[in-house]
């Protein structure tokens, strides 16, 4: 008898369940296709913004390693040894 009334009870909740899968699957499936349409639309602004500012730092680097400006002075450095003095043993 117990086990005739779970299946009472799970099926009851089965129905209830299935019945609001059956009418909210087609609002599911248009939010679905909604945000998918505004992610492809945020990801192509976003790759947008990447290629500017890749363009924008590659002509910054070039521009920057051409010596256009007369201030700007190129220095070499050397490492130059010390003499070693007689109070270093």
């Amino acid at each position: 008898m117990d086990a005739l009334i779970y299946f009472i009870i799970i099926f009851l909740v089965l129905s209830v369940f299935l019945n609001i899968i059956a009418y909210a699957w087609p609002f599911l499936l248009i939010m679905f296709i909604v945000y998918e349409i505004w992610k492809y639309f945020k990801l192509k602004k976003i790759r947008k913004q990447y290629e500017e500012a890749q363009t924008q730092y590659s002509s910054q680097s070039q521009s920057s390693s051409r010596n256009d400006n007369p201030d700007i002075i190129d220095v070499e450095y050397k490492v130059v040894d010390e003499e070693k003095t007689g109070d270093d043993n």
